[in-house]
C-alpha cells in the first residue's frame, strides 16, 4: 500500500477500537489508548491518523513521566535493523513498541522512517521524520531526510520548506540553502507549467533576473536590503501585475517585513492567479492569522498601559480571541481536507498562539461530536480540548512536546 487511509476506510471491526482509543484519549486514558492503537496498526499500518494519535499518546504519557535516566535507546533495540529490510511491516510493530516510552528518540524515529519506506508507506515515512522535526531543534540531518524524501515523492514545495527551515537553523549550511533555491525554482516551474529541457537559469529572461531571484531567495537580508528589493519588484510589478513570479516573490517579501497587510494582499492575487495551488491557499489563511494576532498583541499593550476605554478593549479582545480560534478551527479542517497528511510546522512558525491541526472531522462519542487537535510547532505547543456540542474552550499554551 502506497497511500495512507483515512478513518472512512478501516474495517469496522478496526473503527469499533479506533472509537474505544478516541474514547480513553478523551478521559485521558493515554496507556490504554496507545495499547488499542497498536493493535489497530498491527491490522492497519497505514492508518496515518492512527499512528499520529498514538504518537501524541506516547509524548504526553512520558512527559508525565518525566525524563529518564540512562539510554535513550533500550537493549534490543539495535537488533530491530536486521529485521527492517527482511519483514519492514512487522519492523514498523517493534519499534512503534520501543517508541512508547522513547517517542522522541532520533534512531527509533529514523528506523520506522526506514521501515515505512520499505513498507510503501511514504506518508508514515515522512511522519517519523517529521517527529525528530518537531523535537529537536538542533537535529538538522533528519531535515535533509525529511527534504530528501519529499523531492523523491514529488512533493516539491514540502521540500523547499523543510530545506529553509534548515537554513533558518543553520545559516552555514550552503547546501541546504542552494537546495532550498533549486526546490523553489522546480516548484515554480511546475506551477508555471514550463516544461523541456534546460536547467532553472536558461528559463529566466536574462541572468540578471535569475541573480535578482536568488537576491530575493536569501534568508537573513538587512531590512535596506529587503526595501531595495521591495522597490526592484514593485517596479516590475507596475509593469505586470499578474506575473505571478513577482507577486509571490513580493509576497513573501512583504512577510519577512512583517508588513502583514500587505502580504496578505499579495498572497490572496497570487492564489487568485494561479491553479488553486495549495500552498498559496494555505500561505494566505496563516498570514491573515498573523495579522489577527498582530491586532490581539496591540490590544494586549494597550490594556496593559491602562489607558482609555480598558473595559471595552478587554470585552474587544475576549470576541477577537474567540473568533481567531473559530477561524483556525475551520481553516485547519480545510487545510486537511485539501491534504489529509498535512502536518506543516510552518502553518504555526513564529505566532504566539500555535496553530493546530484537526486530526479528525468528527468522531460520534455518546452521540456528541467531539474534536481532537494535535498542535505541532517545534518551540510552543497549544491544548485546545473542546466541550460538548462543538463548545471550543482554548487553554494555557504549554512549552515542549505535542498535546493531546
Amino acid at each position: 500500500m502506497s497511500e495512507s487511509i483515512s478513518e472512512s476506510a478501516l474495517p469496522d471491526k478496526l473503527k469499533k477500537l479506533w472509537l474505544r482509543a478516541v474514547a480513553a484519549v478523551e478521559m485521558k486514558n493515554h496507556g490504554y489508548a496507545i495499547s488499542i492503537l497498536q493493535n489497530v496498526l498491527r491490522e492497519e499500518p497505514a492508518f496515518l491518523e492512527g499512528r499520529q494519535v498514538l504518537r501524541a499518546c506516547s509524548l504526553k504519557k512520558a512527559r508525565e513521566a518525566g525524563p529518564k535516566k540512562g539510554l535513550v535507546i533500550s537493549q534490543g533495540a539495535m537488533g530491530i535493523k536486521g529485521k527492517i529490510k527482511k519483514d519492514p511491516k512487522n519492523a514498523m510493530l517493534e519499534i512503534e513498541k520501543r517508541l512508547e516510552s522513547e517517542p522522541k528518540s532520533v534512531e527509533l524515529n529514523e528506523m520506522l522512517f526506514e521501515a515505512a519506506k520499505l513498507a510503501g508507506l511514504p506518508d508514515t515515512a515522512a511522519f517519523a521524520l517529521t517527529t525528530i522535526r518537531e523535537n529537536h531543534e538542533e537535529n538538522t540531518k533528519s531535515l535533509h531526510k525529511l527534504a530528501e524524501h519529499y523531492m523523491i515523492q514529488g512533493q516539491i514545495e514540502m521540500a523547499a520548506e523543510v530545506y529553509t527551515e534548515i537554513v533558518k537553523r543553520d545559516p552555514s549550511d550552503g547546501d541546504a540553502s542552494k537546495a532550498a533555491r533549486d526546490a523553489s525554482a522546480k516548484h515554480s516551474m511546475a506551477q508555471g507549467g514550463w516544461d523541456g529541457g534546460g536547467d532553472f537559469r536558461s528559463k529566466m529572461r536574462n541572468q540578471g533576473e535569475a541573480a535578482e531571484l536568488e537576491q530575493a531567495g536569501r534568508s537573513g537580508m538587512t531590512m535596506e536590503q529587503m526595501e531595495q528589493q521591495e522597490a526592484t519588484l514593485g517596479a516590475k510589478y507596475a509593469e505586470d501585475p499578474n506575473n505571478i513570479d513577482v507577486v509571490r516573490r513580493l509576497a513573501d517579501l512583504s512577510e519577512r517585513m512583517e508588513k502583514w497587510e500587505q502580504a496578505h494582499s499579495y498572497y490572496a492575487w497570487a492564489f487568485s492567479l494561479s491553479s488553486s495551488d495549495t500552498a498559496l491557499q494555505n500561505k494566505v489563511e496563516q498570514v491573515a492569522d498573523k495579522m489577527r494576532q498582530a491586532q490581539l498583541t496591540t490590544l494586549e499593550t494597550e490594556i496593559a498601559t491602562d489607558g482609555p476605554d480598558v473595559e471595552e478593549k478587554k470585552a474587544l479582545l475576549a470576541q477577537l480571541r474567540g473568533e481567531a480560534t473559530e477561524t483556525r478551527i475551520t481553516e485547519a479542517r480545510a487545510r486537511v481536507d485539501r491534504n489529509p497528511t498535512y502536518s506543516r510546522t510552518s502553518a504555526c512558525e513564529e505566532q504566539p498562539f500555535a496553530s493546530f491541526e484537526i486530526h479528525a472531522h468528527s468522531w460520534q462519542m455518546l452521540s456528541q461530536e467531539r474534536y481532537v487537535r494535535h498542535c505541532r510547532h517545534p518551540l510552543q505547543r497549544c491544548d485546545f480540548r473542546d466541550a460538548l456540542d462543538g463548545q471550543f474552550q482554548e487553554r494555557r499554551s504549554i512549552q515542549s512536546g505535542n498535546c493531546l
